[in-house]
C-alpha cells in the first residue's frame, strides 16, 4: 500500500472503533480486526489487492443488518466512511461489492479474489477456539440457552448455541474458498469437532435415568 492509503487505513480503523463501541455480541471491533489479521495472512503472496481487502475487512460488518438496520440497505455507514476519506468511486463500489457477499446468510461466492479473501477471513474467526467463544457470546446476547437436551441426537429446538454448530459453524469449512483458507479452516473446525466430544460427554445425564430403575 502507498503511505496514502495507510493514513486512510489508519483513519477507516478509528471510525470502526468508535463505530462498535459498547458492541459486545461477537461482531465488536476485536472481531474486525481479527477479519483483518485473517485476510491479510490469506493475501500474503500478494494475490489480490491490499489496500481493497483491508478496507472491505474492516467495513463488512459495518451495515451489518442486526447491528445497524438502519443503515443496512444501503450501506450507508460505510460509505459515509468511504466518502470521508475521498476514497475513490471506483474503489468505493468494490469494498460495497464485497461487503454485500460476504455473509453466510447472503449465500453468495465473491467474484473476486479479494471478496474470496475477505469472505475467508470473516468465516475464519467464527471457527476454532475464538469462535467457540464468540458463539456463546453472541448466544447469551440473543437470550438463546446454551444447550438443549436434544442437541446431540437432532432432536434439539435449533436455537440453542450448540445447535449453532451444527447449523452452521461445521459446515464452514467445505465452504472455503482459498487454499489457505481451507487449511486453517481445517485446523480450526478439528478443534470445534473435539470441544463438541467434551461438552457431549461433560452434559450427559443418561445415566441419571438409572436412579429410577
Amino acid at each position: 500500500m502507498t503511505k496514502a492509503e495507510i493514513e486512510i487505513v489508519k483513519n477507516v480503523e478509528n471510525d470502526i472503533r468508535e463505530l462498535f463501541s459498547g458492541e459486545f455480541s461477537g461482531h465488536d471491533v476485536l472481531h474486525t480486526l481479527r477479519v483483518v489479521k485473517n485476510a491479510r495472512m490469506l493475501n500474503e503472496d500478494g494475490e489480490g489487492n491490499d489496500f481493497i481487502i483491508t478496507l472491505s475487512a474492516l467495513l463488512h460488518d459495518a451495515d451489518d443488518r442486526k447491528l445497524f438496520p438502519e443503515s443496512a440497505e444501503n450501506n450507508g455507514n460505510a460509505r459515509k466512511i468511504l466518502e470521508k476519506y475521498c476514497v475513490s468511486k471506483e474503489n468505493t463500489d468494490r469494498i460495497i461489492d464485497i461487503i454485500n457477499s460476504v455473509s453466510f446468510s447472503s449465500g453468495k461466492i465473491p467474484c473476486s479474489i479479494e471478496g474470496k479473501i475477505v469472505q475467508d477471513a470473516d468465516r475464519l474467526d467464527a471457527i476454532g477456539a475464538v469462535g467457540i467463544a464468540r458463539c456463546f457470546s453472541f448466544g447469551g446476547n440473543h437470550s438463546r440457552p446454551i444447550y438443549e437436551e436434544g442437541d446431540f441426537s437432532g432432536g434439539g429446538s435449533e436455537d440453542s448455541s450448540i445447535a449453532h454448530f451444527y447449523n452452521k459453524l461445521l459446515k464452514l469449512e467445505s465452504l472455503m474458498n482459498t487454499e489457505k483458507g481451507r487449511e486453517e479452516a481445517e485446523k480450526r473446525t478439528a478443534f470445534l469437532k473435539n470441544y463438541l466430544e467434551h461438552f457431549k460427554e461433560e452434559t450427559d445425564i443418561t445415566s441419571l435415568l438409572d436412579l429410577y430403575i
